[in-house]
């Protein structure tokens, strides 16, 4: 029933009525203790009559009342079935919405706030949980953000309304409005800070593009949409929507919460780090049309090539002056991709250009190329096959990588790339101005050095054991030519009396070391005085004093979303005027398909996911997904009958390459919480704790193959001296044995279901070719593949190998056993655009009777994101 003016509700005396909604009638009214005008909102009776309901609003309210921030309207007093609060005068953004989409530097500036406000809200253990276009109040002050946590009334059930509330006393229910709920919500399940990042997503869409992200013409269909199906792309529905803020919304909107921004405040960090305003009108500019498409590709390859000639080569201005972007795409046929054997691009200390690894996208081969930034094109080095980790000479004349089990470098532009010691799997190296290099030989040791000219090397620095250290790498020189920063990795939670990984500074005279700055990732010096690192996936920059091997003040983020490898390293490189980094996340997609390449399932929406391996009864399966925000990998498990994944490990290291044994109640994998990756082994179900099998933290291990009796594991093995091994584990006894090691490098052994054969890949022909030999004596031989093949698998009755092609086909090679082994000619099944792992797994798998196929494939999606190349980033980043 309407208030009339006049009325009295305690010391607050009714001025005129505001509006009505679905949490009851707002009005008008003076305070009249303060003398202060307040909006007075008068609750639903439903408060009166449920008692239980009554004490925990008024105990939320009182929580509420505690927040103190400038976008969130601020809750004065709670009095008998009605609130009061800040009287604000605008517009909602509902209103708003009414007359169109918004401009994106408008959209993106509320969104920016409503994240601000959010961060408090969630800090404070709020979560708001009806985020909407009518919650959201556009004033003179910018936003204000309503209603944090009280909607919960009950609305009739015939009443068609937007909105759907129930009592939060009862578990299960839906909270919420309907159009911006999260799949959780609509589900019943619990809500987190996760759930309002859905809702903003929403929103932000609907800003941006004048329409609902999910629309249909009855509330079931909404439902159904928000639970299956994806909003039209941006670009379709308002071609000049930044692209960095379709990527943002796509990460807010995704179905599964650990694939959002786990907190409002990384989502907010994001916006604020696309809200320049000549990046966002940069990229806000119209496409140009198809016809003249060409034409303005080249006219802008020659401009930035233009620009950053006249950057690198003119006296350098102000810092303040230099503001030029531009991506490094991959070569033609080649990929750009974060890997454990491939590293980060490296800069040459004049900043006139980077290195990096690419990758042949047809015989995925590592080769080291070049790109000098006063050009358009990349140059790939010859004779470096195998690269990883690449770092500059001081004069930029030549580079430094490992290959092969070698450190190396190769003189520019066109010397033969030289040996000059053994370095079995590097973690990266330095090159001094002495003519020192100071490098990583392989994940379990300490830092060594050798001279640029090649020689013995000798250590620098000794792991401390009795300090949990498995591993010193990625060592980064300081001016005085006598200090290093390296990751020294302490696996476990870091505790006041264990430091966890940390990079330290290392005196490479005395080999003694002091802890700096607690972090999961290298730390690199840039002059004058920064100190880079990563943390959460985003870049930080903090000041360091070189003199006194200080840090101070507080660490600034630069960029966020920067690709990150649990190994310890991040996909950046920098110099004083010049910073390169590659951002975003690689997604692939779960599908079965039949011999054909015809899909006959799909497994949850797009992830970063890496290695399935399926059970023998075909009804599960196990893979790596990595979380989008730390980057780590973990083993999830995929009922295929009830659709349902669940996370099994927990570690925070990387867990990855799972094998499920073939009574399927246990799953091998190899993880690098003890440093170089090892094998570990657990139940599937239960609570049991992970155990390290044969544990050897000098050699980096991974499980390739469970035998069918469930008594051997092949797995592979980096060694020093003969590079990828494979070795065969007896389960029970959890002791190995070598079983094929040669000069060259083995790996991807599968099991013949007898247990009789082994299939697996070589490259000692100069490229990877699939071959089968006799288990357990491997004494003799068969070649399967014949222009290439890598990742083989059995059918089940062993009458086939498949085997993934060069040119990226799935094959099958009908295989004989009696009277003796015989193998036929190569068949096409279908082309697979498989996902290349940043750490090396096989990515599909095949069922017993060999008619499916469950591959982790890209279709549809990159394959290689580009580096991005920033002048002056300090200034803007």
């Amino acid at each position: 029933m309407p208030i009339s003016p006049g009325t009295r509700l305690g010391p607050y005396e009714i001025v005129a009525p505001i509006g009505a909604g679905g949490m009851g009638e707002v009005y008008k009214a003076r305070d009249t203790r303060l003398d202060r005008s307040v909006a007075v909102k008068i609750l639903p009776a439903d408060f009166a009559q449920n008692a239980q309901l009554k004490v925990r609003f008024e105990r939320e309210a009182k929580s509420i009342s505690q927040l103190s921030h400038p976008h969130i309207c601020a809750l004065y007093d709670v009095g008998e079935n009605y609130l009061v609060m800040e009287l604000l005068e605008g517009e909602t953004l509902a209103d708003r919405l009414t007359r169109g989409p918004l401009p994106p530097g408008e959209a993106l500036q509320i969104c920016t706030e409503i994240a601000d406000a959010l961060e408090n809200a969630h800090r404070a253990g709020i979560v708001h949980r009806d985020l909407k276009p009518g919650n959201v109040m556009l004033t003179s002050m910018g936003v204000k953000l309503l209603d944090f946590g009280l909607a919960k009334p009950m609305v009739a059930a015939e009443r068609q309304s937007e909105t759907v509330h129930k009592p939060l006393t009862e578990q299960g229910t839906i909270v919420g409005t309907l159009q911006y709920m999260a799949p959780e919500q609509l589900e019943g399940r619990e809500v987190d800070p996760r759930t309002d990042i859905f809702a903003l997503g929403s929103i932000f869409y609907e800003m941006l593009s004048g329409r609902r992200a999910f629309e249909a013409s009855s509330r079931v269909g909404v439902i159904a949409r928000i639970l299956s199906d994806e909003p039209p792309p941006l670009i379709s529905v308002r071609p000049s929507t930044p692209a960095a803020l379709d990527r943002i919304i796509r990460r807010c909107l995704a179905k599964n919460p650990a694939f959002r921004w786990q907190c409002a405040g990384d989502l907010r960090r994001d916006l604020e780090l696309s809200s320049e305003p000549e990046r966002l009108e940069q990229r806000s500019a119209s496409r140009p049309k198809t016809g003249l498409l060409a034409a303005m590709i080249v006219i802008a390859l020659i401009a930035v090539a233009e620009g950053a000639w006249l950057l690198l080569h003119r006296p350098q201005p102000a810092a303040a002056e230099q503001k030029l972007r531009f991506t490094i795409e991959s070569p033609p046929n080649a990929l750009i991709k974060l890997t454990n054997d491939a590293g980060p691009p490296a800069m040459s200390r004049d900043g006139k250009a980077i290195a990096f690894v690419a990758f042949d996208a047809l015989t995925a081969r590592r080769f080291l190329w070049v790109r000098e930034l006063a050009s358009v094109e990349s140059k790939r080095i010859q004779g470096t096959e195998g690269a990883m980790f690449p770092f500059w000479s001081p004069d930029g004349k030549a580079i430094g990588f490992f290959a092969s089990g070698k450190l190396k470098r190769v003189d520019l532009p066109d010397g033969a790339p030289q040996a000059l010691c053994t370095a079995s799997f590097s973690r990266g190296g330095v090159w001094a101005n002495d003519g020192t290099i100071f490098f990583s030989p392989s994940p379990g040791n300490g830092i060594y050095r050798v001279s640029a000219r090649g020689g013995v090397a000798e250590v620098v620095t000794k792991l401390d054991s009795k300090a949990g250290e498995v591993s010193h790498r990625f060592p980064s020189l300081l001016p005085d030519g006598r200090h290093l920063l390296i990751l020294v990795r302490r696996p476990g939670i870091a505790t006041p009396g264990q430091p966890g990984d940390a990079i330290d500074i290392a005196d490479v005279r005395t080999g003694e070391k002091k802890i700096l700055l607690s972090a999961p990732s290298a730390g690199t010096y840039i002059d004058p005085g920064i100190l880079l690192y990563v943390r959460d996936r985003t870049l930080f920059a903090q000041s360091f004093d070189p003199a006194t091997l200080q840090l101070r003040g507080e660490p600034v983020p630069v960029v966020p979303n920067v690709q990150f490898h649990p190994a310890g390293f991040a996909m950046f490189a920098a110099t004083s005027g010049v910073l390169c980094y590659q951002t975003g996340s690689l997604v692939s997609e779960l599908r079965m398909v039949d011999r054909g390449g015809a899909v006959l399932a799909n497994f949850g929406e797009p992830i970063e996911a890496a290695g399935p391996a399926l059970d023998i009864a075909h009804q599960h399966f196990m893979v790596s997904i990595a979380d989008p925000t730390s980057g780590y990998q973990d083993i999830w498990h995929y009922d295929i009958t009830r659709r349902l994944l669940r996370r099994i490990t927990f570690d925070p290291s990387d867990d990855f390459s799972p094998l499920i044994s073939p009574d399927g109640e246990r799953v091998i994998f190899a993880s690098n919480r003890s440093g170089a990756p090892q094998l570990y082994i657990k139940r599937i179900e239960g609570a049991e704790e992970e155990q390290p099998l044969a544990l050897d933290p000098r050699f980096a291990r991974f499980p390739l193959s469970w035998s069918s009796d469930g008594r051997f594991v092949a797995f592979k093995e980096i060694s020093a001296t003969t590079q990828m091994d494979i070795k065969i584990l007896d389960v029970k006894g959890n002791k190995s044995r070598p079983f094929l090691t040669s000069q060259f490098n083995e790996t991807d052994a599968a099991f013949a279901p007898s247990g009789r054969w082994i299939a697996y890949t070589s490259d000692e022909s100069g490229r990877p070719e699939v071959y089968v030999t006799t288990f357990p004596d491997g004494s003799s031989r068969w070649q399967i593949s014949s222009q290439g093949g890598s990742q083989p698998r059995w059918r089940g009755d062993e009458k086939e190998i498949y085997y993934l092609a060069a040119d990226s086909h799935m094959m099958a090679v009908s295989v004989q056993m009696l009277p003796a082994f015989k193998a036929g000619d190569p068949q096409r099944l279908f082309a697979c655009e498989l996902r290349m792992s940043r750490i090396e797994a096989h990515e599909y798998d095949v069922s017993p009777d060999g008619q499916r196929f469950l591959i982790n494939t890209t279709a549809g999606h990159p394959r290689s994101l580009p580096l991005t190349v920033a002048f002056g980033w300090r200034q803007a980043p």
